[in-house]
C-alpha cells in the first residue's frame, strides 16, 4: 500500500525575538551580579575614605552631597523621585540588615550615589519575581510554584542583587511576544483541532523531530508559530478534501 503524501512546510528564518531570548538564557547573570557587586564595593570604599577626610560635622554635609554621599532621608527622597517602589519601612529595614550597602560616618548612616543608582536601575531594568509571574501568567497561565521551579532550573533567567532575586525586564517583554505569537505542542494540537484537523500527539512530535514543521526551542520547550499552524491546517484540509474526491 502506497504511503500517503507527507506535507513539509518550508523552514523560516529564526525569529530575532526568539534568538534574543536564547541569548539571555545562555548569559550567566549571577556572574554579572558578582562583578557588579565587586565594582560597587570598591566605589563605595573610595568615596567612604574621601568622605571621612572631609567630615567635620553638619557643616561638611554640603560638600559630601557634592561627592555623592547622602543621609538616608535624602537618599530615600531621591529614590522616590525616581519612582523606586520601596517603602520607607522596607528601605530602612534593608539598610539595617545590610542588603542595601551604606557607610557610617560620625555616627550617621549614608548612601552613596552608586548605591542610589543601583537601586533605581534595579527597578528600571528588572522585575521582581512576583511581578514577572503576574505579567507572564496573563499570556501563558502557570502555577506560581512551577514558575519558581523554572527559575531554579535556569529555564527563566534571573539575577540576585543583594538578597533579592530579579527577572530581567527585557526577558519578560520578549516572552510576552513569544506567548502571543507561538504555541506550545499541547496548545498547537488544540488549535489545529479547532480548525478541523486531528493529528495524533506522537505523530505531531515526530514531524517536529524530523524538522517537517518549523518551530523554535526555548529552555527545552518547543514553540510553533501560529502562521505555521495555519499553513499546516490549510495543507491538511486540502489533503482531506482531495482524499474524499
Amino acid at each position: 500500500m502506497a504511503r500517503k503524501k507527507m506535507f513539509i512546510i518550508k523552514d523560516r528564518p529564526e525569529d530575532t525575538i526568539v534568538v534574543s531570548v536564547k541569548r539571555m538564557l545562555e548569559k550567566d547573570y549571577d556572574s554579572v551580579a558578582a562583578q557588579q557587586d565587586s565594582k560597587l564595593s570598591e566605589a563605595i570604599s573610595q568615596v567612604y575614605n574621601k568622605a571621612k577626610e572631609i567630615y567635620t560635622g553638619r557643616r561638611s554635609q554640603e560638600e559630601m552631597r557634592r561627592m555623592g554621599v547622602y543621609p538616608l532621608a535624602e537618599a530615600f527622597k531621591i529614590l522616590k523621585e525616581k519612582a523606586c517602589p520601596l517603602s520607607l519601612r522596607a528601605f530602612t529595614g534593608r539598610v539595617g540588615r545590610g542588603s542595601i550597602k551604606s557607610i557610617k560616618i560620625g555616627g550617621r548612616r549614608y548612601l552613596t550615589k552608586h548605591v542610589v543608582d543601583q537601586l533605581t536601575g534595579m527597578y528600571t531594568d528588572y522585575y521582581s519575581v512576583k511581578d514577572s509571574y503576574n505579567i507572564l501568567n496573563k499570556y501563558r497561565p502557570i502555577d506560581f510554584r512551577a514558575f519558581i521551579g523554572r527559575i531554579e532550573k535556569n529555564s527563566v533567567p534571573s539575577i540576585k542583587i543583594g538578597t533579592k532575586r530579579l527577572i530581567p525586564r527585557d526577558y519578560v517583554e520578549l516572552m510576552t511576544h513569544v506567548y502571543q505569537t507561538y504555541m506550545e505542542v499541547r496548545d498547537s494540537l488544540a488549535y489545529l483541532s479547532g480548525q478541523g484537523v486531528k493529528i495524533n500527539k506522537n505523530a505531531f512530535e515526530r514531524r517536529l523531530d524530523r524538522e517537517r514543521i518549523p518551530h523554535a526551542k526555548i529552555a527545552g520547550k518547543r514553540y510553533i508559530d501560529r502562521g505555521v499552524l495555519d499553513e499546516l491546517a490549510s495543507q491538511e484540509l486540502a489533503r482531506m478534501n482531495l482524499n474524499r474526491q
